[in-house]
């Protein structure tokens, strides 16, 4: 009977840890950091490997540096969150100031797998290198 009941106390111990860490899988958001991409010219798009969005949050992205690869003057950029669930959508594109956090709107919060497109709001010749951030959860 001793042994039972050590055996049924390790299992609800158990149990109760396995509930509370699988809780905790989700709550730790999902950020993208984009290093050193480039954006096309002649605006042309960028377009992100795909994430899986398990939290229904909004979505921000923030540009740190953009510059144009040949003059190496800043460049204005857009971004948009498109949803790979048919149905759902995108964001639409929204500019992305150098050093402001964008909050991607209402679309965003859906749930399932995402791709962050990027591109320069003007028409130019040439390439730039893009860094920033995407907080996709």
């Amino acid at each position: 009977m001793k042994y039972l009941k050590i055996t049924l106390t390790i299992f609800i111990v158990t149990f109760a840890l396995v509930t509370v860490s699988a809780s905790a899988i989700n709550d730790s958001p999902t950020v993208v950091v984009i290093n050193d991409i480039t954006i096309p010219a002649l605006k042309k798009t960028w377009t992100s490997e795909q994430f899986l969005k398990y939290n229904n949050t909004f979505q921000f992205v923030k540009t740190l540096y953009c510059d144009d690869n040949v003059s190496g003057d800043g460049r204005a950029i857009e971004g948009n969150a498109v949803s790979l669930l048919h149905g759902v959508g995108s964001t639409g594109y929204k500019a992305l100031p150098k050093g402001d956090k964008i909050n991607m709107g209402e679309v965003s919060k859906n749930l399932g797998n995402w791709e962050l497109q990027l591109k320069s709001k003007k028409t130019f010749l040439t390439t730039a290198s893009f860094w920033g951030t995407w907080v996709v959860d």
